[in-house]
C-alpha cells in the first residue's frame, strides 16, 4: 500500500500524488486521503484515518510494504496535523517519503523517538523527476473539477537556480535545476486536452527562472490555441519575469488564472537579509505598472518575518492596498539546512504576524470587492456611499445592521477592514460579535475618545439621514 494521509490542500490545486505515482508498481494499492476527505469536516477526516488504521492493523499480512507520503506542506507549518496523527497511531512498520523530507526528517525522527517507534519507521527518497509521469485517465475522472472542468497537474521544470537563504527548495533538490523538453510538455498538454482536461496546474518550484525557455513555451501554447484551456502556476512567477512585456502579454493571451508574483516584501533590507536575487525598489514599481498595463488579475506573494517591525509590515500592506491585486501572505520559518540567520532580533511576535497577515487579506479583499482602500482617510464615507446599510446611533454607540445577510459579512475580512477604516478616521475601535461562533449578524463599533453620539450621520456619508432610523 502507498498512501497520502495529509488532508489539507488548496481546492484549486489539489495536486496529484506524483511521488507515490513515481513509486507505484503493478498491483500496488493507492490510498489518497487528500482526495477522499476533500471538503469534509474535521470529524470525518479523523474517522477516515482511524478506519484506515484499523484496516491496516487487521490486515497487515496483506501488505508487505506501506509507503506514506507526508504531503506537500512543510511539517513545521500549519497543515501537517493529520499526517502526524497517522504516525502517532500506526502500529506497523512503514516507509516515509515527502516533498520536504530533507528539511523535516529530524523533526519526524524526534517524534518517533518520543513515541518509541523509531525502529519501525524508515525514510525513502524517491526521484523528484515527475515530468515523465502521465496522470491516469481514471484518476483525472475521480478528482473534483474546477468550474465543472476536468483538472490535472504537471511540471515543466525541476528545482530552482536561485539561492534565497530562507527557501528549502535548494536543500531538497541539492541546488540542481532542470528545464524539461518543451515539445514533450506541449504534447502532454495536447494529450490531456483530448481527454477533456480544461484546467492545468503547474506545480513547479520556479517555472519562470529560465525565462527565455518559458517564453518559447508560452509562444507554443498561444499557437496551439486550445479553446477553453486555462492554467495555474501554483508557486507563482519570478518578479523579474514581469519586467518582460512579451511575457506579460503572453500570460494574458494564454489564459493563466490569477498569475502569482513573488514580490515578497518592499523592504530592501528585508530582501537583502533573505538573500533575494533582486532588491532594487524600482523593480516592484515597474512590475505593478506592467500588471496594470496588461490588465493582469495578479496575486502577490508576501513574506513577513519576526525580524521586521510592525511598521515595516504595515508599510507593505499599505503599498499593495493601492493596487487592485490579491495577496497571499506567508510567515518566514527557519527550515533545516537553509542559510537564514537564526540570531536575528525578534521585533514582531508570531501572534502579531498572524494578525497582520489577516489585515493584509482584509485590505486586499476590500480593495477588490468595494474598491475601497482601508488605509485612506474618508474610506468609511466612500464605502457607505456604495454600500448603504441601516445605521443607528444610540447611547454612544454606532450600530451597522445589514438588511440582508450577505455571505461576506460573516467573515473576518469584512470586520477587520471595517475596523481599520474606523481606526484611520477616528482612532482605536473595538468590534464585538453577536455570538461565540463569530457569526456576524450585526457589528457594534465603540469609538475610543470620541464617542459616536458626538458625530452626525452626515459625517459619514452624504445623504446619510435617509438611512438613519
Amino acid at each position: 500500500m502507498i498512501m497520502e494521509p495529509s488532508t489539507h490542500k488548496f481546492a484549486k490545486m489539489l495536486p496529484y500524488p506524483f511521488r507515490l505515482l513515481n513509486l507505484m508498481k503493478p498491483g500496488d494499492e493507492l490510498r489518497n486521503l487528500v482526495l477522499e476527505s476533500f471538503k469534509k469536516n474535521r470529524g470525518f477526516k479523523k474517522k477516515l484515518i482511524d478506519t484506515l488504521l484499523d484496516h491496516i492493523h487487521n490486515n497487515y499480512e496483506k501488505y508487505n510494504e506501506i509507503v506514506v507520503n507526508m504531503g506537500d506542506y512543510a511539517p513545521d507549518g500549519y497543515y501537517d496535523k493529520w499526517a502526524i496523527y497517522f504516525l502517532t497511531k500506526v502500529q506497523v512498520p512503514i516507509k516515509i517519503c515527502g516533498s520536504y523530507i530533507e528539511v523535516f526528517q529530524s523533526k519526524i525522527t524526534d517524534l518517533l523517538k518520543s513515541l518509541k517507534k523509531e525502529s519501525s519507521i524508515s525514510f525513502i527518497f524517491p526521484s523528484l523527476d515527475f515530468h515523465q509521469i502521465s496522470v491516469p485517465e481514471k484518476m483525472i475522472e475521480s478528482y473534483p473539477k474546477v468550474n465543472n472542468k476536468k483538472r490535472v497537474s504537471m511540471v515543466l521544470s525541476q528545482g530552482c537556480p536561485r539561492r534565497c537563504k530562507m527557501c528549502p527548495v535548494g536543500v531538497i533538490y541539492k541546488r540542481k535545476y532542470k528545464y524539461h523538453d518543451i515539445l514533450q510538455s506541449i504534447e502532454k498538454i495536447k494529450y490531456y486536452y483530448n481527454l477533456g482536461v480544461r484546467y492545468i496546474s503547474f506545480i513547479d518550484d520556479n517555472i519562470s527562472a529560465n525565462l527565455d525557455s518559458f517564453i518559447i513555451f508560452l509562444r507554443m501554447l498561444k499557437k496551439l490555441n486550445l479553446k477553453g484551456l486555462k492554467f495555474l502556476c501554483q508557486e507563482g512567477f519570478e518578479v523579474l519575469a514581469f519586467l518582460n512585456e512579451e511575457f506579460c502579454q503572453l500570460i494574458k493571451e494564454t489564459h493563466w488564472e490569477e498569475p502569482r508574483i513573488g514580490i515578497e516584501n518592499i523592504s530592501q533590507d528585508f530582501l537583502e537579509t533573505i538573500g533575494k536575487y533582486y532588491t532594487e525598489p524600482e523593480i516592484r514599481w515597474k512590475v505593478m505598472e506592467n500588471i496594470e498595463k496588461y490588465d493582469i488579475k495578479a496575486c502577490i506573494f508576501l513574506l513577513f518575518a519576526p525580524f521586521q517591525s510592525e511598521k515595516e509590515i504595515i508599510g507593505n500592506i499599505r503599498f499593495f492596498s493601492d493596487f487592485n491585486v490579491k495577496v497571499r501572505v506567508n510567515i518566514l520559518r527557519n527550515y533545516e539546512g537553509t542559510e537564514i540567520r537564526r540570531n536575528l532580533k525578534t521585533l514582531t511576535s508570531i501572534k502579531r504576524l498572524k494578525e497582520l497577515k489577516s489585515m493584509a487579506y482584509a485590505a486586499s479583499w476590500w480593495k477588490q470587492t468595494f474598491n475601497v482602500n482601508i488605509f485612506r482617510k474618508g474610506a468609511l464615507k466612500q464605502y457607505l456611499k456604495m454600500n448603504p446599510h441601516e445605521i443607528k446611533i444610540t447611547g454612544g454607540r454606532m450600530r451597522i445592521i445589514g438588511g440582508k445577510q450577505d455571505f461576506w459579512r460573516n467573515t473576518y475580512r469584512w470586520t477587520k477592514g471595517l475596523a481599520k477604516i474606523l481606526e484611520e478616521d477616528y482612532g482605536r475601535v473595538l468590534i464585538t460579535y453577536d455570538d461565540e461562533n463569530r457569526n456576524i449578524r450585526k457589528v457594534d463599533i465603540h469609538l475610543d475618545g470620541r464617542w459616536s453620539h458626538q458625530l452626525k450621520i452626515t459625517d459619514f456619508f452624504e445623504g446619510g439621514d435617509k438611512w438613519a432610523k
